[in-house]
Formats: structure tokens, sequence, C-alpha cells
């Protein structure tokens, strides 16, 4: 492919952006023994919002054997021009076209989306069906929650994930890996793969239907399992993540960072898909948590910002900003006790950030006094009492709802505000109960708030609220 000329094809669509990768974070290899094309079958900016990706991204990209690139659906001024100009869909990372790769890999969120799923085969110059395509082109696979209805797609698709992919493409890659490098033909493979728990080959059975209905399964290959199990990854703090996230150099649909706190549900609604789909409940530990709002700070911070401490206490917070900022960048800690303050800088001084951190004895509803409005990257707060600490001394709504008006005002377009709430005991829910129903308020246009809470911990754990800043 012709790198110049795509080039100049992505220049002159409406969202250039949507098609240029080179993002933050943005995963590149070389040597890899395999290729994977991870395909959202929909546009960048909604594929883009979609956590399960990330997540399937981030696994395959750190094995040593796969390079795992990106590809969404063009939009259909994107799409007139790869065919005006008889060029091929491509991948974002290296510009490399789809049918290029050992193997493509769908996410199916919603049936919506299989027609563009054929739609990006045809544009990468892969026939439909798996008889048409045989040893030649790459293997077809697809997950997400679209494959417990997979018979509309079985002619299409080679492979289907059942459950979760985090366990699943680690073993799924391990048998194909195995596979190639020991000559095996396609149907081998195939064979194979079938073996694995959670996977399903679709032309290894025949759907024999009653009176128009869908009723029942007959085998093919006579090694098939007669009945596929769905992966459950029963320990959510043992199975890998996002990773460093990608930043996009537009807005996306859900332009924030997703923290998962469970998956699964008990509720049972009759009518969502997803509460069935994803059962059992699993609920990530509130240690992990909090190490994951750490990492997305790591990916919202860049060295040579400026961040703000709201709330210093013993300076855990301000030493972290001070390592993402860098010695071009500069952080301001503020708490209203003297011990606190004192505390935070001979933190800093143990760390060598005296110069990067400066720190002062003020309340955190006097930071416009240090910050002017707009200048902040980052503005951290951390509500309720000290962890270890006093219990009787705390926030209180009086100030902090104050304070948090201020730091949107002082936060950049694009900036993060987080907060952490810890509630309860000696100063009660009125802190809470304030902050959330002034976050609530706010103009969907120009913040999106996300609040990460338990279900069905006990003793008012602390939870974790982001807050961006659109860029309007």
């Amino acid at each position: 492919m012709n790198k110049e000329k795509l080039n100049s094809l992505i220049a002159r669509t409406e969202k250039p952006t949507r098609y240029m990768g080179g993002e933050l974070n943005m995963r590149m290899k070389e040597g890899a023994e395999f290729r994977f094309a991870l395909c959202f079958p929909d546009t960048y900016e909604i594929g883009m919002s979609h956590l399960g990706s990330r997540i399937i991204y981030n696994v395959l990209n750190n094995r040593e054997d796969v390079f795992c690139e990106r590809a969404y659906a063009p939009w259909p001024d994107m799409e007139k021009l790869l065919r005006d100009e008889n060029e091929k869909l491509f991948s974002l990372e290296t510009k490399t076209p789809l049918d290029e790769f050992d193997i493509i890999g769908f996410s199916l969120l919603y049936e919506m989306c299989y027609t563009n799923l054929l739609n990006m085969l045809e544009l990468s110059g892969i026939p439909l069906t798996t008889g048409e395509r045989g040893e030649k082109y790459p293997l077809i696979v697809a997950g997400g929650p679209c494959t417990c209805n997979s018979e509309p797609l079985a002619e299409i698709v080679d492979v289907f994930f059942f459950g979760d992919g985090e366990e699943l493409m680690n073993d799924f890659m391990d048998c194909y890996a195995e596979c190639m490098r020991n000559g095996a033909s396609r149907h081998e493979l195939l064979i194979e793969l079938s073996k694995i728990p959670g996977i399903y080959v679709p032309s290894f059975y025949e759907a024999e239907y009653c009176n128009g209905e869908f009723a029942s399964l007959k085998k093919l290959e006579p090694s098939a399992p007669d009945r596929i199990t769905r992966r459950i990854v029963r320990d959510l703090d043992k199975s890998e993540f996002t990773g460093d996230l990608i930043v996009p150099y537009m807005n996306i649909v859900h332009d924030r960072i997703a923290l998962e706190l469970f998956r699964g549900c008990t509720r049972g609604c009759r009518f969502c898909q997803a509460g069935n789909v994803y059962r059992p409940l699993r609920e990530h530990s509130l240690e992990y948590l909090k190490d994951y709002a750490y990492k997305m700070l790591k990916n919202t911070v860049k060295p040579g910002d400026f961040c703000i401490d709201a709330t210093a206490g013993n300076g855990h917070d301000t030493v972290f900003l001070c390592e993402l900022v860098g010695k071009k960048g500069k952080v301001l800690a503020m708490d209203i006790q003297q011990s606190a303050v004192d505390s935070t800088r001979a933190n800093l001084a143990e760390h060598g950030f005296s110069e990067i951190g400066e720190v002062f004895c003020k309340s955190h509803s006097e930071m416009d006094e240090l910050a002017e409005p707009e200048s902040a990257d980052c503005v951290v707060f951390n509500f309720g009492w000290l962890p270890g600490g006093d219990h009787d001394i705390f926030t209180r709504a009086e100030t902090s709802v104050p304070a948090i008006k201020k730091a949107l005002d002082i936060l950049k377009p694009g900036g993060l505000l987080s907060l952490c709430l810890y509630y309860g005991r000696n100063n009660g829910y009125s802190e809470r109960d304030a902050i959330l129903e002034y976050l609530a308020g706010l103009d969907s246009r120009y913040y999106a708030v996300m609040k990460c809470d338990f279900l069905n911990r006990k003793n008012d754990p602390p939870f974790p609220i982001f807050v961006v800043k659109e860029k309007i």
C-alpha cells in the first residue's frame, strides 16, 4: 500500500483522526511472529469507547509472538475514497491492508453492526463466506455478547468466542501458534481450536429447523464438542486489563476513563442481554480499583503538566503527581492542617521533588488564589477524613462543594478532576450527598462525570469519581 497516497486520502476525509493512528500509548512492535487485526464494526469514536476491545488489545500485545493492530468501520466519505481509488481497508498502527493479517477479530456488541462486518471484509478484498476463503485468507474470529446468537454469521465467521476473553484469547493464540508452527492445514487448525472450552467452530455443525424456527445443531465433525461452554473469569483482579490506555486525538463517545467495578448482575431483568450474558456477578477489590485509578491518572497526566493536590494529607498523591509531571511540570498542594503540610513537604524532600511540588497551608476552597482559570491539567481531591488519621477531623460540604466549583474553573478543557470520597463514621453522609448532588447537576455538554461504587460492600467503603472537562 502506498503510504503517501493513503495519507492524502485520509487528509480528504471529514475527520482524519479516525484513520491516522499514532495516539499516545498506541502499541508498535517489530518481529512479531503473528499479526492480529482487532476490528470494531463501527466508527472509530464508538469502537474506541469499548472497554472490551481495549482489554483484548492489551492482552494480545502483551504476548511476544503477536502484534495486534486496530481497524474500524470507515465513515461513508472514507469508504467512497477507498472504492474510487481501489485501495483496501487498513490498520491504524502500520496502515497494513487487512487481508495481509494472519487473524482478523471482530467485537460484536449489537446485531445492527453485522452488515458493517460484511462491508469491512469486502473493503479488504476478503471473500465473505468461509467456503470461499480457504487457506489463502486470514482466519476470521469474533467475540462479544452477540456470539450468543451466532447463527446469522455462521457462514461468515470461522471461529466464535463465548464468554470472557482475557484467558480465552491466550488459549486461542497458544493453540494457533502451535498449529501454524507445525504446518497444520486450516481444517486441522479448526479441529484443535474446537477443543478449547469457549470456542465454537460453526462449520463443524449444521443448523436444523422445525416449522421455520431454529431447533438444534447437528454435528458434522465427530471431534467437535456436543456443547459449547462459556468461559468465565472467576477472579477479575488476576485477569489482564487495559494496560496503558490509548488516548485519542479526537472526542470519542465515552471520552473518559473507564473503571470496571464488577462484571455480571444479580437483578435478572428479562429484557437485559448484558445482565444474562455476563453472569455470575464478580467484583474487583477496593485495592485493585485504587491502583487502577492511579494508572488512569498516569495515562492522563503528562510530563510538563500543571497539577493540583487540593487535599495533601500525607503527601502521597502529591508525590505521585510530581512523578508524572517530571522536572518540567509543576504541582501545587494544599491542606488546612499544618501537620499535613509538614508531612507533605517532608515526603517531597525525601523523594527529591521539592523543586517540583509546592505546599501551602490553605483550604481547598482557596485554590483560586494560587492558580489561574483553565491552567491546570489535573486536580485531585480526597474528601472526608485522612486515611489512618484522626476521624474527628474531616472536610465539610460548606467548603468542599465551592472547592469543586473552583477546581472545574481552573481545569483546562480536556483536564481531569479526580475525587475520592471517604464518608460515614463521624462526618456522616451530608458531604457525600452534597457533592453527588452538585456533580449530578453538571451540564453533560461540558462535563463527563463517572462515579465508581460498590453494590454489596458494607461499612461505607470509599469510592472514586472522575470528571472530564470536555473540549468545546
